[in-house]
Formats: C-alpha cells, structure tokens, sequence
C-alpha cells in the first residue's frame, strides 16, 4: 500500500545510508512525533491506511530483512489506557538469537499523525535474543504502529508492528 511505501521511504532516509558499519553513532530513530506521514500527499485518501489489508501479524521482517522479530505483550488482548510491558524476541536471517542488540522503541497512530502517549525503552537484555521492553501505551482504539528500531553486529533495520485496537 501507498502507507506502507511512504513508511519504507522515510525509514531508509531516516536510516542514512544502508549497511553502514562505520564507527559513528547510529541513527537508528524514526521519530514519528515530529512529522506527519501524509505532509507530501495532496490526496489524503491516498494515506488512509486499508485496515482490511493490514498486516498485524505478531512476527515481522526487518525493512532490510536483517532480522525477524515476535512480540509478546503481558496482556492480550491489548488494552488501551494501560501502562503495559512487552518482550521482543529478536532473531538474525539465519534464525539465531541476536543477543547484543541496541533497540529502540517509537510508534504512533498513522492515520492521526500523532505519536505513542509514552516513551517505552527496552529495559533488559535477557541475553537470549529477548529483550524487555516497557512503558507502552495506547490512548485510544485505531490502528497503532510500534517501530523497533535495531542496531546489532554493525548493521541497523527497523521492523514495524500494525496493531488494531
């Protein structure tokens, strides 16, 4: 879809040039609280997400398909207006835990523009490619997106959760 595309697009500028292994701190953030993702768009019908077609599967694929990742949230189904804590299980192409991973959380609601209510932070590293990851939160129903934004043996990719609440 043309959300999916714009998503895609923006994380790779985000993101810098692709594979970069040099020694400079990552940018790994995609900060969906400082823009809009239908700011380019002149027909807004285009941005709409087709929630029909979306993917809320609980295991995605990175963007660069470096890693696949499950989340696993404390409650389920998954309450809104609820402080709540989540575990990602985070494995490389090859299926193998990755277990020294910079992950950090962003998200929001895509359709409205607007971030997550919180600021989740993966709070422990359980060293078998599972890491904590707490402080999430959702205000109201619709359709969330929480990004993962991964830095890991020299590589940095992102993998997008949809959620419908």
């Amino acid at each position: 879809s043309t959300v999916i595309a714009l998503l895609f697009s923006l994380t790779v500028l985000s993101l810098g040039v692709a594979g970069s292994t040099d020694n400079k701190k990552p940018d790994v953030g995609h900060d969906h609280k400082s823009h809009s993702h239908d700011e380019d768009q002149s027909d807004s019908s285009e941005t709409s997400l087709d929630v029909k077609d979306l993917d809320i599967s609980r295991t995605r694929g990175s963007e660069w398909g470096r890693f696949t990742a499950t989340i696993s949230p404390e409650k389920d189904p998954i309450p809104i207006n609820q402080i709540q804590s989540w575990v990602l299980d985070l494995k490389d192409k090859h299926g193998m835990p990755v277990k020294q991973a910079e992950i950090t959380v962003d998200g929001g609601m895509p359709e409205h523009g607007h971030g997550l209510p919180t600021s989740p932070k993966v709070t422990e590293n359980f060293g078998d490619g599972r890491y904590l990851v707490e402080g999430i939160k959702f205000q109201m129903p619709g359709v969330w997106e929480v990004v993962f934004n991964i830095h890991a043996d020299g590589h940095k990719d992102v993998v997008v959760f949809y959620l419908k609440l």
